[in-house]
């Protein structure tokens, strides 16, 4: 449906009829879809905005299809959600997936970043009441820092006073130790 090359890497969209959901490829790694697989992404944005009792400020750190911050914009006293994404090429993808994300970037409450949204968060501290985030696997270009005791510890300072971070950990996709070092630095760091 759709080819870009990028800084970061190259983006494909594509209709998969074996599963017949739509999928985004990340230099060819099947990095998320619509299908039943992907339910927990619509977890992402509404267990954090559910759990926080005045979730006003949301960050979006891995756009992807756009569905857990669609999900997360359905939350009407979210008062603004900051899209952080390392891939341009990702985000003009998002109209092939409108029907997960409810053209979400449309939405005036959201501000999009592109760039690492480690730096992004460096330089917000105290400004989000959640954290929402699903990158890439560890072993992705890139997104091994989005893993680290060093990135959790900037994503606690990004946080306001009793705000809440949601990451999806893949625990069936990891080592076992890779899995055991996530959970351990995000321990340490909050």
């Amino acid at each position: 449906l759709a080819r870009a090359e990028g800084r970061a890497y190259a983006v494909t969209v594509v209709h998969d009829r074996v599963r017949d959901e739509r999928t985004l490829l990340t230099d060819a790694f099947r990095a998320t879809a619509t299908g039943p697989d992907y339910a927990y992404m619509r977890a992402l944005g509404h267990l954090p905005a559910l759990l926080h009792p005045a979730p006003r400020r949301a960050a979006v750190l891995a756009f992807g299809t756009g569905t857990t911050a669609g999900s997360l914009a359905s939350h009407p006293e979210v008062e603004s959600i900051d899209v952080l994404e390392l891939s341009a090429e990702v985000l003009e993808q998002a109209d092939h997936f409108a029907s997960v994300n409810g053209d979400v970037l449309q939405d005036p409450r959201v501000r999009v970043t592109v760039g690492d949204g480690r730096r992004s968060l460096a330089t917000r501290p105290d400004a989000f009441d959640l954290i929402t985030m699903e990158p890439l696997l560890p072993d992705a270009p890139g997104a091994v820092h989005l893993y680290t005791r060093g990135f959790y510890e900037l994503a606690r300072e990004a946080l306001a006073q009793g705000g809440l971070l949601c990451q999806w950990v893949p625990p069936h996709a990891l080592p076992p130790e890779t899995a055991r070092a996530v959970v351990d630095a995000f321990a340490a760091s909050f």
